[in-house]
Order: structure tokens, then sequence, then C-alpha cells
């Protein structure tokens, strides 16, 4: 093997390994070329400049020498650390098939968004529809359930919340339908004491903007992202479009 001074050998590469992934390829790349063509230019101290991050002087650079003052590596160094990085490829190309099988089938994207008719609504009525395995509450609301929500004072609310900030057209009213205390699916058979709904199991009690009046709950039923197609359907599911804004000349 040819030997050089320790100075002259942690001028080039031949004895380290780089420590990030694009490097680490480049390097074997050119070294197993040379292997092959039996050349001897690794071995030249002007072949490649170290940066300073794989310089073996630094904290964490990797010496594949035989000794501390040694920077050569041989042939059986190369194949070793060589083999061991094509292993290490190989594997994760043949695992990528089951990585992959794991992400979420089509007709489970599907479910992110569903498309519902608003048309045969009268007001007043509460429709529950399944949205990402989810219950949500569909409510048509009347003049009065509008005003009631609208009228509501925070210092009243447990969960301070404008009844605007909760729906983008007064008249419709969509809510996830689960209880903020346990989980519970409240009643559309009871509106409770505020004209909303009454959660049967612990006596949680919410107004006609699903907002938490009464009982244990802590939170108000949380509204989940819907976009208006048109004035009869919605997207539950779709984030809503930014209000377009007028030109000023």
């Amino acid at each position: 093997m040819h030997h050089r001074s320790s100075a002259a050998g942690l001028r080039h590469l031949c004895g380290i390994v780089p420590q990030d992934l694009l490097g680490l390829t480049h390097y074997f790349t050119k070294r197993i070329q040379d292997l092959r063509s039996g050349s001897r230019d690794c071995l030249r101290d002007d072949h490649f400049a170290i940066p300073d991050q794989f310089n073996p002087a630094r904290e964490g650079a990797l010496t594949l020498a035989h000794s501390t003052d040694n920077a050569n590596v041989t042939r059986r160094d190369f194949i070793y650390v060589a083999s061991s990085a094509a292993t290490a490829i190989g594997a994760t190309v043949a695992l990528w098939p089951f990585i992959h099988q794991m992400n979420p089938a089509a007709d489970t994207l599907a479910l992110k968004e569903i498309e519902f008719d608003l048309a045969p609504l009268v007001p007043g009525q509460i429709v529950t529809v399944e949205w990402q395995k989810k219950p949500v509450f569909i409510r048509r609301r009347t003049p009065e359930e509008v005003k009631s929500a609208e009228d509501a004072l925070m210092s009243d609310l447990k969960d301070p919340q404008a009844d605007k900030d909760r729906v983008q057209r007064p008249e419709w009213l969509i809510l996830v339908a689960t209880c903020t205390h346990l989980g519970c699916i409240p009643s559309n058979l009871s509106k409770g004491d505020f004209g909303g709904w009454l959660c049967p199991c612990h006596g949680s009690h919410y107004d006609t903007s699903g907002r938490i009046r009464k009982g244990p709950a802590p939170k108000n039923l949380a509204v989940p992202p819907y976009a208006f197609l048109s004035d009869t359907k919605v997207l539950i599911g779709a984030e809503p479009k930014p209000a377009a804004t007028a030109e000023h000349g």
C-alpha cells in the first residue's frame, strides 16, 4: 500500500467518509471507479479538497484508516463500506411497496369532503350527516333562532364566541355533533334551555349557535371546514373560499 504522512492524508478524502448522504454517494462512486480502473489517483493530495465539515481533525469525522496515523484505505475497506451502503439502499427499495400501501385508500381520501344538498331543508329543520366518521349537524335556522344567537351577551357564555364567527350564512348552522364533555351526540329531539341542543348524558345545554350555555361541557360545538358551492350546495371538509374583494379605481 502506498503510504503518506498523516498530515498529507488529512488533505484528501481517501480515508474519510462524509456524513451526509449526497457526499457519501459521490465519494464511494468515485472510489469504486478508481478501484475498478486500477487508478491510484485517489491517493493524490490534490484530488479532492476536504470541506471543513468532513475534516478528520474536526469532531464527528470518521476515518477508515487502520490507525490514526494512516489515512490510506485498502480495497477491503472500500468493498466493505460500499457493500454496506448498497445493502441499506436495497433494503429501502424493497420496503417501499409496504410503506406505500399504508397510505390512505382512494375511498378513504374521498371521505375527506362530502357534498350535501340543502334545498330540501325547511326553516327549523336539523339533519345529521356523516363526515370523516363523525356526525355533523346541518341546521336551517329560523329568523328567531338567528336573532337569539346574535343577541346573546358574551358575558353569559362559557366559551365566548360571536355567532357571526361561527357561520358563513346566518340561515345555515353547520357543526360537528360531538359534545365537548365526553364525546356524546346531543339530541335533536330536545332543544334544552337555550333552543339549540341538549346532551342527555350529563345535561350540557347548547344554544342556537351551538355554544355551550349550561352543564359540564367546557367548549362550544366545533365548526367543521366547509364551503358553499351554490345557494343550495355545501361541501363539508373544504376550506371556505376567501370573499372576493371589490376593486376600487
